[in-house]
């Protein structure tokens, strides 16, 4: 009885074990939602909904989620317009603002930084804007994009320019072309075909809401923000997911 006893009492023990070493690799599903919006009223509005849906969740659900308080902060707003095209590319502001724009600066090209927001910039040709032919989307400068280093690996300069006439004038064509191979030769460096971009600094209310376990959540969260979709104000949100296990989230609830 008693050696009975002492194998479930270890059974026991060894399985609890092996549970509490599953919650450190155990993969996990989260999302967070960090919503900015211009307008204090507004951002009070939405937060309040906020706390209404979290409050209506069931109890595992609502056990896990966080919601962070309202608070001022500038961020760069970024507007992309796909109807001009530049030449450019995006990389840190030590690398493009402090080193390659100068440099090319030195060589006679017009080159103008902006930033695009956590450290990165943009540097493009300033006085190369072009109109292309076609309605064009972030996945057709992606095509083109993906095909131009087959085209100077091989140095193949007037098939890349035929290539480009589906899509612009024959000058412009003839221009992007030359631009991108000589600033490819002489700087080692790739520009892009990306859409005319501008931004500036903002000053926006900003809250998030972490840890939300359940995909239907984060979408009935993104559709409060629907509501409040005008034209009078800015409001955007960025929605992430990451995988962490189990006993990340049991370390946040007994904090």
């Amino acid at each position: 009885m008693i050696k009975n006893l002492l194998y479930f009492s270890g059974t026991v023990t060894i399985l609890l074990w092996f549970l509490y070493v599953l919650t450190f690799i155990i993969p996990f599903k989260v999302y967070s939602l960090e919503v900015y919006v211009s307008s204090s009223g507004i951002a009070s509005k939405i937060y309040r909904d906020f706390q209404e849906y979290t409050n209506s969740m069931n109890s595992v659900s609502k056990k896990h989620i966080k919601l962070s308080s309202i608070t001022k902060m500038e961020k760069v707003i970024v507007n992309e317009d796909y109807s001009r095209l530049i030449l450019g590319m995006k990389e840190t502001e030590k690398f493009l603002k402090n080193k390659l724009a100068p440099k090319m600066r030195s060589k006679g090209y017009n080159i103008s930084t902006i930033p695009l927001g956590n450290g990165i910039y943009l540097a493009y040709l300033s006085n190369f804007v072009v109109r292309p032919l076609v309605d064009v989307t972030k996945e057709t400068l992606d095509h083109i994009n993906d095909k131009y280093p087959d085209y100077l690996l091989k140095e193949n300069l007037t098939e890349y320019t035929k290539f480009l006439k589906q899509y612009f004038s024959p000058v412009d064509s003839s221009r992007i072309a030359q631009n991108q191979f000589y600033i490819s030769k002489n700087f080692l460096i790739n520009f892009a075909i990306l859409p005319y971009t501008t931004s500036k600094f903002m000053l926006v209310n900003t809250f998030a809401a972490d840890y939300i376990t359940k995909k239907d959540d984060l979408l009935k969260l993104q559709g409060i923000l629907s509501k409040y979709n005008s034209t009078s104000i800015y409001l955007k949100f960025e929605t992430r997911e990451r995988i962490i296990n189990l006993r990340i989230l049991y370390r946040r609830e007994t904090k």
